[in-house]
């Protein structure tokens, strides 16, 4: 199912969304993204002498003094982190791109009608996905539950 290719005036072409599935799977790539950038930054910030076996079934006394010990400290992101960001960022722009493209081909976009009809920012629409993933992919569920 790929995206249709508008030719713009600038000699580039720009592809949109020919429907509201299309947009879903990339804002649900662009969460499985941050998710998976959110817990690669959990995982660099705990100690090793606090990782075990165990550690994704409970939450160890010496780990609850370490949360609770721990001061608000900028963590310099590795390679990784900075890479999955812009890997983010990058997406993100596309997604824009992509909608406003949509937009003056007329494509109806229900998220997008919401988002016009309720006056919604573009973070109240991402809450919304975020809180409807669980019901589009089973996955998400799991993923949410996790800690």
């Amino acid at each position: 199912m790929g995206s249709s290719i508008k030719k713009i005036d600038q000699g580039r072409s720009m592809s949109f969304y020919q429907n509201s599935f299309e947009y879903l799977s990339d804002e649900l790539d662009k969460l499985d993204m941050l998710l998976k950038y959110h817990f690669e930054k959990e995982r660099s910030e705990v100690p090793e002498t606090l990782k075990n076996s165990y550690s994704d079934l409970f939450i160890s006394s010496s780990k609850i003094e370490y949360l609770l010990s721990k001061k608000e400290k900028e963590v310099k992101p590795d390679g990784r982190l900075e890479e999955l960001n812009e890997k983010i960022n990058q997406k993100e722009r596309e997604i824009h791109e992509k909608l406003e493209v949509s937009r003056e081909n007329a494509v109806y976009l229900p998220f997008d009608i919401l988002q016009q009809l309720f006056d919604l920012s573009y973070h109240e629409i991402q809450i919304l996905i975020i809180a409807l993933a669980p019901v589009i992919d089973s996955k998400y569920e799991k993923i949410y539950g996790y800690r």
